[in-house]
């Protein structure tokens, strides 16, 4: 992890380049992920998809933008990058939204 950085651009290579207090570095790369904030931005992720070769995936604030939910975003991210590899642009990492006890004590008694 680097601290004190801001991230500039992505190289012809594919690579990231950042300035870390005034150096420029490139940190090679196979995997971007981009993290930025509460906001969608629907043209960030069309700009990258009209490229052409480079996935893109919206999860959190991205692709649901609402309250705010780290919950949600972290859960997302982490199936994200446990299947990326074989995912597909546009893939939705959403886990499924489970019948809670909280829910059936709201209803009733769960169902035998």
């Amino acid at each position: 992890m680097l601290d004190a950085c801001s991230y500039e651009r992505v190289d012809e290579h594919g690579n990231l380049v950042v300035d870390r207090k005034g150096d420029e570095m490139v940190l090679e790369a196979d995997t971007i992920v981009v993290c930025a904030g509460q906001e969608p931005l629907a043209e960030l992720a069309g700009a990258l998809e009209a490229a052409g070769g480079v996935k893109v995936f919206k999860i959190g604030g991205a692709e649901a933008a609402g309250e705010l939910d780290a919950q949600r975003a972290i859960d997302q991210g982490t199936r994200l990058a446990a299947a990326i590899e074989d995912a597909h642009s546009g893939d939705v990492f959403a886990r499924a939204v489970p019948l809670s006890g909280t829910l059936y004590e709201y209803l009733g008694p769960k169902p035998q």
